[in-house]
């Protein structure tokens, strides 16, 4: 017997595998070298070099933020990119200790088991709750501020705005 994949529920299928999940907040380290990478993000510039003519951009996705994870500059490193750390800031790496690290199947195993169960019965909504989690994981975390003369809002270096509305 073969092994198959339900491509409808990949997403289901990573949140109960053994990917680690932080579940607290990350340490905070100014580093001078990549020797170890940890679980975490790091500030960095990755470049093409000129001499890699087989680079193809689809490759490697290049962040604006130029935060990439430890996976991200594995695969850098692979391809043969530049990486360069940047010291702008008072750190360029933050790192989750082990202790803040779960496994995704410890936390999502029976919630997915459970749909995925309706959903191979052909139960309609089976589907809609397996997307749940990854949606919710992904989400950017908005913040609104009602702002005017008597109460000023500073934007943080760190911050954009997406949408501004008028009372008017």
């Amino acid at each position: 017997e073969g092994v198959t994949y339900d491509a409808n529920s990949k997403y289901a299928s990573n949140q109960k595998s053994t990917m680690m999940i932080p579940i607290d907040k990350p340490n905070f380290y100014k580093f001078d070298t990549l020797d170890k990478l940890e679980y975490g993000s790091y500030h960095c510039k990755i470049t093409v070099p000129d001499d890699n003519t087989k680079f193809h951009k689809s490759y490697f996705y290049f962040k604006s933020t130029n935060w990439y994870s430890g996976i991200d500059l594995t695969t850098a490193r692979y391809l043969n990119l530049n990486i360069e750390l940047i010291h702008d800031l008072n750190y360029n790496a933050m790192i989750y200790p082990k202790s803040s690290l779960i496994k995704a199947n410890a936390l999502f195993a029976d919630y997915i088991n459970y749909f995925y169960d309706l959903k191979k019965k052909g139960v309609a909504l089976a589907k809609s709750f397996l997307s749940v989690i990854s949606g919710a994981l992904s989400q950017k975390k908005n913040i609104y501020k009602t702002v005017n003369k008597k109460n000023p809002y500073v934007i943080g270096e760190s911050e954009k705005i997406n949408n501004i509305q008028t009372d008017e």
